[in-house]
């Protein structure tokens, strides 16, 4: 019942200020909602080689594909695209055991703010 009431207060404000001609609203802008996207995919862009340590691909390593939601907020028609740093970030969330030659090795990431779910890359260490 009193869910939002500071904000429905202040807009009654700003409302009957705009209309008594109290707010200078030439400089104000209105932004457009923030695009949201899916991860759907994680590429790891580096090959190892076996030498009995743990691997774990640096966020230079990885390539990070997104879909972006459409305003029914479904993104499973639109095509996956490469994110770039003004679309949003990811972070490194975790790494497989990544020591053993020819045994899939794995690192897995997370999308921050805009950017939605995780996702796992995987990669091979080739052997010695």
């Amino acid at each position: 019942m009193h869910k939002d009431v500071g904000k429905r207060v202040m807009a009654l404000l700003l409302s009957i200020c705009m209309i008594a001609g109290m707010v200078d609203w030439s400089g104000f802008t209105v932004r457009a909602a923030e695009e949201r996207y899916h991860l759907s995919q994680v590429i790891v862009n580096t090959s190892y080689t076996y030498n009995g340590q743990k691997k774990e691909p640096k966020e230079s390593d990885i390539t990070v594909k997104v879909q972006q939601y459409d305003e029914k907020g479904d993104w499973r028609g639109s095509p996956p695209v490469e994110l770039t740093a003004d679309m949003g970030s990811y972070t490194i969330t975790g790494y497989g055991e990544n020591i053993n030659a020819n045994i899939p090795s794995t690192v897995r990431v997370r999308g921050d703010g805009n950017i939605e779910g995780d996702g796992t890359g995987t990669f091979t260490i080739a052997p010695l």
